[in-house]
């Protein structure tokens, strides 16, 4: 893992080795501790720059510190269930996974997916996109990945590399100041009533970034007004495509993971979303084959018989029927059933959960000795 000449450090002249001598004779006045490079975050950005600047090569002699506030012990030790997925999930692109070759051996890889072929289709206008390589030795379109399993792999390859960086976690940044003295450089207070002081200050601290508020950098926020449902499900066959449908409500994303598993995003209005989350699992399933399948038309009317409780509104209707009779039509329709998933037989119990869909970009991702990075934000 390797970052191409540090573009995003280009401009600032770190400490030579002498200097490093004064920090601990005390050449100058060492009121906080020192540091080349600080990055304040320690989510899967936040930890990919950590590992790219241990790894660099160019990077080898700087004094490095990564802030978070979780508990990297706890991250490190993750074991997942066997067979179950986590629900929160990445895409890592194919030029991203050439990015993270040397994080790949850290990660557990028999619960990634790639996979080859991208299925993406418009319920109204019907227009259908395949995204494939152009050729067969071209690898996989995309990985998925669950976010614990690459979080796991972050740390463990950050902890081989203990001598290169200091890990200081379970730690709140509190603020972040400058004072007149000995270094122009951004004081960071923490919570455990220490400071630090970084040469260069690197924000990968999310939406509410501490680092963006300190350097006075504004943003654009915009709320999509919509929410997202993500459930893993089980599939009737196994599965390596991925399968996008637009419906008028928003889209619906079908991600596979190994053993005939799958994850879903559906983007849904506030109202909308409150009726699948709250369904029966059986009717949530049968629900999500026929946002696949159906005309929208035919999924919008299945959404308005449901109430805000997951109950059906009228009592003198079945929605399950409702939704078997209309698969029955669709399935004569072989041009509607083309490119579709594989039909969805059941939900891992407990993992529909939701959030809302926001998004915030910073106007600009560098200040005075310091940087911004995964400067866009869906939340």
């Amino acid at each position: 893992m390797y970052i191409n000449k540090t573009s995003i450090l280009k401009g600032y002249h770190f400490l030579p080795n002498p200097l490093y001598r004064t920090f601990s004779t005390g050449g100058i006045r060492k009121k906080h501790k020192l540091y080349d490079i600080a990055i304040i975050g320690g989510g899967p950005t936040g930890n990919a720059m950590a590992c790219a600047l241990t790894s660099s090569p160019e990077l080898s002699n700087k004094k490095i510190a990564l802030i978070d506030p979780g508990k990297y012990d706890h991250v490190a030790a993750w074991e997942p269930p066997l067979n179950a997925y986590s629900n929160r999930t990445l895409q890592i692109t194919s030029s991203s996974h050439k990015f993270l070759q040397g994080l790949w051996n850290y990660v557990m890889q028999e619960r990634t997916q790639p996979y080859y072929r991208a299925f993406i289709s418009d319920s109204v206008e019907g227009g259908r996109v395949i995204l494939e390589p152009n050729t067969k030795t071209a690898g996989p379109v995309a990985y998925l990945v669950e976010t614990k399993n690459l979080q796991r792999a972050f740390v463990r390859m950050l902890n081989d590399q203990k001598d290169k960086i200091d890990i200081i976690d379970r730690t709140k940044v509190t603020s972040i100041s400058t004072e007149p003295g000995d270094l122009d450089w951004p004081i960071v207070h923490l919570s455990n009533s220490s400071t630090i002081q970084a040469r260069l200050l690197i924000g990968a601290d999310g939406y509410y970034s501490s680092v963006r508020k300190y350097s006075s950098i504004y943003s654009q926020t915009y709320d999509y007004q919509q929410h997202g449902l993500v459930a893993n499900l089980i599939l009737e066959r196994t599965n390596q495509d991925a399968y996008e449908r637009f419906l008028p409500s928003g889209p619906i994303a079908l991600l596979p993971f190994p053993n005939a598993q799958a994850n879903i995003v559906w983007s849904l209005t506030r109202d909308i979303v409150q009726k699948l989350k709250n369904l029966p699992e059986d009717l949530f399933v049968k629900m999500v084959n026929a946002a696949f399948a159906l005309p929208s038309s035919d999924v919008e009317y299945l959404v308005d018989l449901i109430d805000q409780d997951g109950s059906c509104i009228d009592s003198q209707v079945d929605v399950e029927k409702e939704i078997n009779w209309r698969w029955k039509i669709a399935t004569k329709n072989s041009t509607l059933c083309e490119n579709q998933p594989p039909r969805i037989s059941s939900i891992t119990p407990k993992s529909r959960t939701t959030f809302p869909l926001r998004m915030l970009n910073a106007d600009r991702y560098i200040g005075e000795r310091l940087a911004l990075i995964g400067v866009s934000y869906f939340v």
